[in-house]
């Protein structure tokens, strides 16, 4: 989930003891601007930033650097596919995207949720015990979840008729601590700010995994070289994220206690309760597919429907969760400070969203079989149908989804769990009929796009509606009290 996907929030108090006001506090590379400022003067820059539209600011400037690191990452990955799929077949694509589906899947269970609330504590003590309590669930279900798969890899391979799946669940464990730490890691560096070191990770993610599976592919290792290829994209990074913490939070470890991750645990275990079975939802819903249409259709139609999420939802979604990044990091803090402006920062988002995403989803519609074939070789056109068909279900995906986090910003993560309800119960029922009237992956993938879609309008209208309803006796409920 869907990838992720400025953290820095309104009034924190930094690891110094200086009470700051998250608006006017910005950190870039080697410089940091601790400048403290009232909460009239907040409200007075909440107020030019709507005169200057928002994103101009500091919003714009950090979308800048995390689109540019995004949109050369995915660059990478979207160039080099036409070499992979020379190299791999389209059922070594399917395996491929069944394993990284069942990574995703559990890497939500992963630490319950505690890494996206890195971003949301006043106080960095708190904030440091937080990570810690991701950390310890993160290895710890892991391991668990590792040893499930390597007891059970066999059956499910089967189920999937995937039966070679089965030699290559030893990654299982190595994949979710490494995407536990990483994006536990990565949210740290987000509540930072530390934009241009992200960006630069991003990419270093897609030449590791490219570079990888293009070797590992040359040679023959097929599927494995697709999945060690994508284990190295997502485990590249975190070594780089803990430097710029150990740089600009030196000694915050020493603050961390067995009371204080007790203390934050409960704090945010509504997070835990709520969060964890809504995110479940929210990316069963989506990579979960690959191992519905293995299960329904083979392993090659899994593949040509990997391809497909490769190279557009995938690219859409990193590019939808940059701009995401940087809404979370601005919006907690005008939710506390100036409703008025939050507003203004949802509409003006999802009306630039919507301008990018458009051109490509007409292409798609109008020539995707043809283009597929001609870029990616005659074995693929029947992707080139996918994304025809999926093509507006993911225009609806990119503009409502880097917006999403609104329900975390307001604690209505109820609400969410209610929408990915639904949406995972119609994307089941898609299949269950396909299965029933034994439909052909065209229509079954066909009525996805179209169940999708209206799931996505439902998203975005209920996102609208919390932060329209929203004004500024009515905040949530870490608001700090002025001194």
């Amino acid at each position: 989930m869907d990838p992720a996907e400025a953290y820095h929030v309104a009034n924190r108090t930094d690891s110094s003891g200086t009470r700051t006001t998250g608006i006017l506090h910005v950190e870039h590379e080697g410089h940091s601007d601790n400048t403290p400022a009232s909460e009239p003067e907040a409200h007075g820059l909440s107020r030019r930033l709507i005169r200057r539209g928002i994103p101009r600011g500091r919003f714009a400037r950090g979308v800048a650097v995390l689109v540019g690191g995004t949109t050369a990452s995915q660059a990478i990955l979207v160039l080099t596919a036409p070499v992979l799929t020379r190299l791999y077949t389209p059922a070594d694509f399917g395996v491929l995207g069944v394993f990284t589906g069942t990574v995703a899947l559990l890497g939500v269970v992963v630490g319950l949720r505690y890494m996206v609330v890195v971003p949301l504590p006043e106080e960095e003590t708190e904030a440091v015990n937080v990570v810690a309590v991701s950390l310890t669930l993160g290895t710890a279900m892991s391991i668990v979840f590792g040893l499930l798969g390597v007891a059970l890899g066999h059956r499910f391979a089967t189920l999937m008729h995937m039966p070679q799946l089965a030699s290559y669940m030893w990654l299982l464990p190595l994949s979710l601590l490494g995407n536990c730490v990483y994006q536990t890691l990565y949210l740290w560096a987000i509540r930072m700010q530390g934009f241009t070191v992200i960006a630069r990770t991003r990419v270093s993610q897609a030449l590791a995994r490219v570079g990888v599976q293009s070797l590992l592919g040359i040679i023959g290792v097929a599927p494995l070289g697709l999945l060690l290829g994508d284990f190295a994209g997502g485990a590249t990074g975190s070594g780089t994220f803990a430097r710029l913490i150990g740089k600009r939070r030196p000694g915050a470890w020493r603050t961390v206690s067995l009371e204080g991750m007790k203390r934050v645990a409960r704090r945010y275990s509504h997070f835990a309760w709520f969060g964890t079975p809504a995110a479940l939802l929210n990316v069963a819903s989506l990579q979960g597919v690959p191992l519905l249409v293995a299960y329904s259709f083979g392993a090659t139609v899994a593949g040509w429907y990997a391809l497909t999420f490769r190279v557009l939802a995938l690219p859409m979604s990193l590019l939808g969760a940059a701009v995401g990044d940087t809404y979370f990091g601005v919006a907690p803090g005008l939710a506390r400070t100036d409703s008025a402006a939050l507003r203004t920062l949802f509409k003006t988002t999802a009306i630039r969203l919507f301008m990018i995403g458009i051109g490509p989803t007409i292409i798609l519609m109008l020539a995707g079989p043809a283009l597929f074939s001609f870029v990616f070789g005659g074995k693929w056109a029947a992707a080139g149908f996918y994304a025809r068909y999926l093509a507006p279900a993911l225009l609806a995906q990119f503009v409502s989804s880097p917006l999403s986090d609104t329900t975390i910003i307001l604690e209505r993560q109820d609400l969410q769990l209610l929408m990915d309800v639904m949406r995972i119960a119609l994307v089941l029922g898609t299949f269950l009929l396909a299965h029933e009237l034994s439909w052909s992956a065209n229509t079954a993938l066909m009525t996805l796009g179209i169940t999708l879609l209206l799931s996505y309008i439902v998203y975005f209208s209920v996102y609208w509606r919390l932060v329209k309803a929203l004004d500024d006796d009515d905040r949530p409920a870490t608001t700090a009290t002025s001194e």
